[in-house]
C-alpha cells in the first residue's frame, strides 16, 4: 500500500471576500445604487443621503467618514487606519471600456481646459454604440459652458477613434467615417442626408431619378456606404450605464502641497440603527433576536467594507501623487512611467488590488478629469525609461509639435526626433513613427498633400 502526499495551492473566495472585491471595484454611482439596494433588504441599516457637494479648495481638503479622516498633505498621510491584510489580491480586473479609451485620446488633443472638460462630459453621455443622444444646447445648460465651447468639445470627440464616434444621427455617423478616410463626395453626402431609407430598400432608380444621376453612380454610393460601421463602438467594451462621468477622487494642489479626498457626495451615510440594537436585549422572541442579530452583523460588515474600500482608494491615490508629482504640478506632458507594480510595492498590496481600485474610477485635478488607469503607462520601453517620460507624455508632445507646425513645411519624423532631443527626450525615429501612427497622424508627405489640396 502506497501513501502519496500532494500539496496544492488553491485560492478560495468566501462570500464576504467576494463581496469585498465587488465593493472595491465599484465607482461612486455603483456604490450608491448598492447601498440603496441594501437598505431595502436590511431594515437595520440607517441610510442618510448626503447633501450635494462640490470640490473647493476650502471644503474638500478634508473629508470625514464616521470617525475615519482621509487626508494627504504633500506625500504623507494622516488617516486612522488599522493594519489589514491585502484581501483583494490575485483577482483579475475587467478590461478598459471605450469611454476610458476615448478619454485617453482626448488628453492628446490640443485644447483649453473648458474644451477638454466639455469633451470629457460628452464622452460620458455617449451610448453603448458611440452615439450622442443629448442635444448640444442641453449639454451647455447642464455644464454652464457656452454653445461654442460645447461644439468644440464635440468636434474633438468626433475626431477620435473609432471614426463615427460622437455622431448624433446615423447619417452623421456615416458622413464622419467617409470624411475621415477621404472618400466623402458631394453626391455621397447628398444621398446619405436625403435618401438613406430609399437606398436601404434598393430603390436605386428612384434615387437616381431625383438626383438626376446615373443609376450606376447611386449603386456605387450604396456599395461605399455598406462598408461603413453604423455602430462604431458596439464591438468595444462599455464602461457603465451612468449618463455622465463623475469623479471618485479629487486631488488639489494647495501652493505646492497636495490634498486628496474621496468624492462622497453620491454615497449615502450608513450606520446601524440604534433601535434595533436595543431590541436585541429587550425582545423575548428568540427568532426575532436571531434575525436582528444576523442583519446587524451584515450591516456592520457592509459599513466596515466601505470604509476599507475608501482607505484603499486613499492609500493608492497618495502613492500616485507621490510618483506623479511632476504631472500634478506641471500637467500631462510630465506624466512619468508608472506601473501597477510600482504602486503595489509602495502601498504593500497586490497589483491586482491596484487594478481594481483603478477600474472605472475617475480622478479630478487641476488639469482636468482623468480615468485613474491613465496614470499607469503601458508598454514603456527602456528607451522611455532612460528619458523619464512616459509614452503618453511623448505622444502628447509629438501631437502638440505637429499641431503647431508650418502647414507648408510639415516636420518629418527625423525632424521630430531632433526637436524632441532638444527637450531632453531621446528616442529613435522608429519610435516616433510608431507613436505618430498610433495617434492616426499621417506622414509629413501626406499632411503636406492634404493641406495643399
Amino acid at each position: 500500500m502506497k501513501l502519496n502526499l500532494n500539496v496544492d495551492q488553491k485560492l478560495i473566495l468566501y462570500p464576504k471576500m467576494e463581496q469585498s472585491l465587488k465593493i472595491l471595484g465599484m465607482d461612486s454611482t455603483e456604490l450608491e445604487m448598492y447601498v440603496q439596494q441594501l437598505s431595502e433588504e436590511n431594515p437595520t441599516l440607517d441610510v442618510e443621503p448626503r447633501e450635494n457637494e462640490v470640490f473647493t479648495k476650502k471644503s474638500s481638503a478634508e473629508k470625514t467618514y464616521d470617525g475615519d479622516t482621509y487626508r494627504s498633505d504633500i506625500y504623507g498621510t494622516n488617516q486612522n487606519e488599522e493594519d489589514e491584510s491585502d484581501m483583494f489580491a490575485q483577482i483579475s480586473s475587467p478590461e478598459l471600456g471605450f469611454q476610458e479609451l476615448l478619454i485617453r485620446q482626448l488628453r492628446l488633443q490640443p485644447a483649453t481646459d473648458e474644451e477638454y472638460r466639455a469633451g470629457a462630459y460628452i464622452i460620458g453621455c455617449l451610448d453603448r454604440n458611440g452615439y450622442l443622444k443629448i442635444g448640444v444646447n442641453k449639454i451647455a445648460n447642464l455644464t454652464g459652458y457656452s454653445i461654442e465651447i460645447v461644439h468644440k468639445g464635440l468636434g474633438m470627440v468626433q475626431s477620435l477613434d473609432p471614426a463615427g464616434v460622437g455622431a448624433r444621427t446615423l447619417s452623421e455617423c456615416l458622413i464622419l467615417q467617409l470624411r475621415r478616410n477621404g472618400q466623402l463626395t458631394d453626391l455621397l453626402q447628398n444621398v446619405i442626408e436625403r435618401y438613406l431609407p430609399q437606398l436601404g430598400q434598393g430603390h436605386f432608380l428612384q434615387v437616381a431619378s431625383k438626383l438626376k444621376q446615373n443609376p450606376e453612380m447611386i449603386k456605387h454610393c450604396y456599395n461605399s456606404i455598406r462598408k461603413l460601421n453604423p455602430k462604431p463602438c458596439a464591438s468595444l467594451g462599455y464602461d457603465h450605464e451612468v449618463s455622465f462621468i463623475k469623479p471618485d477622487i479629487c486631488v488639489l494642489n494647495q501652493k505646492g502641497k497636495f490634498a486628496s479626498s474621496i468624492y462622497d457626495s453620491l454615497i449615502p451615510r450608513i450606520n446601524v440603527r440604534r433601535d434595533y440594537l436595543s431590541m436585541l436585549n429587550s425582545s423575548p422572541d428568540r427568532e426575532t433576536v436571531s434575525f436582528i442579530s444576523k442583519k446587524i452583523n451584515e450591516a456592520e460588515w457592509v459599513v466596515d467594507a466601505i470604509k476599507r474600500r475608501n482607505r484603499t482608494m486613499f492609500a493608492v491615490t497618495c502613492a500616485i501623487i507621490e510618483l506623479q508629482s511632476e504631472f500634478f504640478n506641471k500637467g500631462p506632458r510630465y506624466l512619468a512611467p508608472m506601473t501597477l507594480s510600482d504602486i503595489a510595492e509602495k502601498v504593500n498590496m497586490h497589483p491586482s488590488t491596484i487594478s481594481r481600485v483603478a477600474s472605472r474610477k475617475y480622478l479630478q485635478c487641476d488639469f482636468g478629469l482623468y480615468p485613474i488607469r491613465y496614470f499607469f503607462s503601458q508598454g514603456i520601453t527602456k528607451e522611455n525609461e532612460k528619458t523619464g517620460v512616459s509614452a503618453v507624455g511623448i505622444k502628447a508632445r509629438i501631437n502638440a509639435i505637429i499641431s503647431n507646425e508650418n502647414a507648408k513645411k510639415p516636420y518629418s519624423d527625423q525632424e521630430l526626433v531632433k526637436l524632441l532631443q532638444k527637450e531632453g527626450i531621446d528616442i529613435s525615429r522608429r519610435t516616433v513613427t510608431k507613436y505618430r501612427e498610433s495617434m492616426d497622424i499621417a506622414s509629413s508627405t501626406v499632411r503636406k498633400a492634404r493641406r495643399n489640396a
